[in-house]
């Protein structure tokens, strides 16, 4: 898939605190070409979708100006458009297919390349700022890898066999394991 097909949607709830700072470290950190799109939704936007002032301080400490980047309200235009929707966890993933079943293919977990789950952080805890921060930033990362791949069906980069994720769940590591079994089927 070429570069500028690429529009990623990253999905939360909110749209407060990880959609707006996983949207900036994947326009501020990455080499993502600039013709690729990176949005952030929200699926039950707050009353403004703002990012929280809390994680634009603490980004604007390394250059980063989260003022620059807000979640909009989900739209059914927004994931027909979509090439990749990043859900926020396993919960919302399965939610959004249950709400939009054709588009199961193109759901995936943000936090598909790391270990660790991605939560909101407790906004009054400077400690679980920055862990939130690193967190998105590991699984950018992993996500960045794999589309500058040119299989565009990488392995995860670390294995988690203790990690339960719902049946059918399309992850990249399941359907890369469902096309090497079935090369006919896509």
């Amino acid at each position: 898939m070429p570069a500028h097909d690429l529009n990623i949607l990253i999905i939360t709830r909110h749209g407060q605190t990880l959609g707006p700072v996983a949207s900036a470290l994947f326009r501020e950190t990455t080499t993502l070409s600039s013709q690729a799109k990176v949005t952030s939704a929200a699926t039950i936007p707050s009353h403004t979708l703002a990012p929280s002032i809390p994680m634009a301080r603490t980004l604007s400490k390394v250059g980063i100006k989260l003022e620059n980047y807000s979640s909009i309200p989900l739209t059914r235009e927004l994931v027909d458009s979509s090439s990749h929707m990043l859900a926020q966890d396993d919960l919302l993933a399965r939610e959004l297919i249950k709400s939009f079943p054709e588009a199961r293919s193109r759901i995936y977990l943000l936090n598909e390349w790391s270990l660790r789950d991605i939560v909101e952080p407790d906004l009054s805890d400077p400690q679980q700022i920055v862990e939130t921060i690193t967190v998105l930033s590991e699984a950018i990362g992993g996500w960045c890898s794999a589309f500058n791949r040119e299989d565009r069906q990488p392995e995860p980069l670390l294995n988690e066999p203790n990690r339960q994720k719902e049946p059918g769940l399309m992850t990249r590591s399941n359907d890369h394991n469902l096309r090497q079994n079935n090369p006919g089927s896509h």
